[in-house]
């Protein structure tokens, strides 16, 4: 009887981590640091399908320039590295990311295991992450200011 109760609650247990892990209703954000400090990513427009509902959201930005710096830039130093990590794994070679100097120009950024390089040259920069997952897409952005 004990070993019936106890396989019941651990079948228990693995559903609803089960129904959990499809329920998150949104990409999951990414964590970005620089220097050893956290920089505040910015999301942007999604599609996410969970197991309860599927959706996508329109993030009202004029360009990824504008949802880069709408949180303050994080101060770098000219050539350090820049770490993106999400919780969730985005699926094998969907993470990919633009340097943007300027409201209309960018270029693609190169991103190798999760690391930028901070551009050497002093200004402000904006960083926008595309990544792509089984349930859906998001896209975030940050802001450096290299001093």
């Amino acid at each position: 009887m004990i070993f019936l109760i106890r396989s019941f609650a651990i079948l228990l247990c693995a559903v609803l981590l089960l129904i959990g892990y499809n329920y998150i209703a949104s990409p999951p954000m990414p964590s970005v640091k620089a220097e050893g400090r956290m920089v505040a990513p910015t999301p942007g427009s999604y599609c996410w399908e969970s197991a309860l509902k599927a959706e996508c959201v329109d993030m009202a930005y004029a360009s990824p320039w504008e949802q880069g710096l709408k949180k303050a830039p994080a101060t770098v130093k000219a050539g350090v590295d820049i770490l993106v990590d999400f919780n969730k794994q985005p699926l094998p070679g969907s993470l990919r990311a633009e340097l943007w100097s300027s409201e209309t120009d960018s270029k693609p950024a190169l991103l190798q295991n999760g690391i930028f390089t901070a551009p050497k040259a002093p200004g402000i920069y904006v960083y926008h992450i595309f990544a792509d997952w089984e349930q859906g897409s998001g896209n975030y952005a940050f802001s450096i200011e290299v001093k």
